[in-house]
Protein backbone atom coordinates (compact mmCIF):
# COMPACT_ATOMS: atom_id res chain seq x y z
CA UNK A 1 0.00 0.00 0.00
CA UNK A 2 1.62 3.09 -0.87
CA UNK A 3 1.51 5.70 1.62
CA UNK A 4 -0.10 9.34 1.17
CA UNK A 5 2.78 12.05 0.95
CA UNK A 6 3.35 13.98 3.95
CA UNK A 7 3.59 17.76 3.05
CA UNK A 8 5.90 20.31 4.37
CA UNK A 9 4.79 23.91 3.80
CA UNK A 10 7.94 26.54 3.11
CA UNK A 11 7.55 29.85 3.08
CA UNK A 12 10.04 32.31 1.15
CA UNK A 13 10.62 35.54 0.35
CA UNK A 14 13.60 36.20 -2.03
CA UNK A 15 14.67 38.91 -0.96
CA UNK A 16 15.41 37.52 2.96
CA UNK A 17 18.52 36.09 3.72
CA UNK A 18 16.90 33.57 5.91
CA UNK A 19 15.22 32.28 3.06
CA UNK A 20 17.96 32.21 0.99
CA UNK A 21 19.67 30.48 3.73
CA UNK A 22 17.07 27.74 3.83
CA UNK A 23 16.69 26.42 0.48
CA UNK A 24 19.45 24.42 0.42
CA UNK A 25 18.73 23.02 3.90
CA UNK A 26 15.00 22.23 2.88
CA UNK A 27 15.87 20.28 -0.25
CA UNK A 28 18.52 18.19 1.26
CA UNK A 29 15.68 17.40 4.16
CA UNK A 30 13.58 16.09 1.06
CA UNK A 31 15.98 14.12 -0.45
CA UNK A 32 17.17 12.56 3.09
CA UNK A 33 13.26 11.49 4.43
CA UNK A 34 12.42 10.24 0.73
CA UNK A 35 15.57 8.06 0.51
CA UNK A 36 14.26 6.74 4.39
CA UNK A 37 11.23 5.79 2.09
CA UNK A 38 8.89 8.22 3.40
CA UNK A 39 6.88 10.12 0.70
CA UNK A 40 7.18 13.93 1.49
CA UNK A 41 6.80 17.17 -0.54
CA UNK A 42 8.21 20.58 -0.47
CA UNK A 43 5.29 23.16 -0.94
CA UNK A 44 7.33 26.09 -2.14
CA UNK A 45 4.85 29.02 -0.89
CA UNK A 46 5.48 32.46 -1.89
CA UNK A 47 5.53 35.18 1.32
CA UNK A 48 6.33 38.84 1.68
CA UNK A 49 7.96 39.93 4.69
CA UNK A 50 7.33 43.72 5.58
CA UNK A 51 10.34 44.61 6.20
CA UNK A 52 9.08 48.24 7.25
CA UNK A 53 6.31 46.57 9.51
CA UNK A 54 9.36 44.31 11.05
CA UNK A 55 12.41 46.38 11.11
CA UNK A 56 11.35 50.08 10.18
CA UNK A 57 12.94 52.07 7.08
CA UNK A 58 16.25 52.05 6.79
CA UNK A 59 17.41 55.49 7.99
CA UNK A 60 14.32 56.37 9.58
CA UNK A 61 14.34 53.53 12.30
CA UNK A 62 13.77 53.75 15.88
CA UNK A 63 16.75 52.83 18.59
CA UNK A 64 14.21 49.61 19.08
CA UNK A 65 14.22 48.55 14.97
CA UNK A 66 17.86 49.46 14.66
CA UNK A 67 19.21 46.88 17.81
CA UNK A 68 16.32 43.81 15.92
CA UNK A 69 17.74 44.72 12.67
CA UNK A 70 21.20 44.39 14.22
CA UNK A 71 20.58 41.18 15.93
CA UNK A 72 18.75 39.32 12.79
CA UNK A 73 21.64 40.42 10.78
CA UNK A 74 24.09 38.59 13.43
CA UNK A 75 22.36 35.64 13.44
CA UNK A 76 21.82 35.59 9.83
CA UNK A 77 25.37 35.86 9.24
CA UNK A 78 26.14 33.37 11.94
CA UNK A 79 24.10 30.67 9.69
CA UNK A 80 25.79 31.56 6.77
CA UNK A 81 29.48 31.67 7.95
CA UNK A 82 28.66 27.95 9.34
CA UNK A 83 28.09 26.89 5.92
CA UNK A 84 31.03 29.72 4.25
CA UNK A 85 28.89 32.24 3.20
CA UNK A 86 28.76 35.98 3.55
CA UNK A 87 25.43 37.65 3.41
CA UNK A 88 25.51 41.14 3.46
CA UNK A 89 22.35 43.63 4.73
CA UNK A 90 20.57 45.40 2.05
CA UNK A 91 21.36 48.92 1.37
CA UNK A 92 17.31 49.50 0.61
CA UNK A 93 14.24 48.00 2.11
CA UNK A 94 12.74 46.18 -1.37
CA UNK A 95 9.09 45.27 -2.19
CA UNK A 96 9.35 41.57 -3.58
CA UNK A 97 5.88 41.48 -5.11
CA UNK A 98 6.86 41.08 -8.25
CA UNK A 99 9.37 38.72 -7.47
CA UNK A 100 7.23 36.34 -5.96
CA UNK A 101 4.68 36.28 -8.66
CA UNK A 102 7.47 35.92 -11.30
CA UNK A 103 8.22 32.88 -9.04
CA UNK A 104 4.80 31.89 -9.47
CA UNK A 105 4.95 32.43 -13.19
CA UNK A 106 7.96 30.01 -13.23
CA UNK A 107 6.25 27.06 -10.88
CA UNK A 108 3.50 27.20 -13.35
CA UNK A 109 5.41 27.44 -16.77
CA UNK A 110 8.76 25.84 -16.03
CA UNK A 111 8.75 23.49 -13.13
CA UNK A 112 12.44 22.34 -13.75
CA UNK A 113 13.57 25.66 -13.03
CA UNK A 114 12.51 26.17 -9.52
CA UNK A 115 13.96 25.46 -5.84
CA UNK A 116 12.28 22.13 -6.44
CA UNK A 117 14.23 21.21 -9.16
CA UNK A 118 16.55 18.98 -7.14
CA UNK A 119 13.03 17.04 -6.36
CA UNK A 120 10.49 15.63 -8.72
CA UNK A 121 7.84 15.35 -6.11
CA UNK A 122 7.77 18.90 -4.68
CA UNK A 123 4.01 20.38 -5.15
CA UNK A 124 2.89 23.92 -6.70
CA UNK A 125 1.86 26.69 -4.41
CA UNK A 126 -1.64 27.14 -3.98
CA UNK A 127 -1.50 30.47 -6.37
CA UNK A 128 0.38 28.48 -8.82
CA UNK A 129 -2.51 25.84 -8.46
CA UNK A 130 -5.68 28.53 -8.53
CA UNK A 131 -3.57 30.07 -11.64
CA UNK A 132 -3.54 26.86 -13.67
CA UNK A 133 -7.35 26.12 -12.44
CA UNK A 134 -6.14 23.15 -10.74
Amino acid sequence: MMKSKKVVKFYMDYKSPFSYLAVEPCRQMEKDIEEKGLPISVLWLPHSFSIRDGFGTPGQRTPLQLAKVKYAYRDCRRFANERGLVIYGPKKAYDSAIVLLAGIFCQIHCPDLGPSSSSSSSSLSPLATIALGK
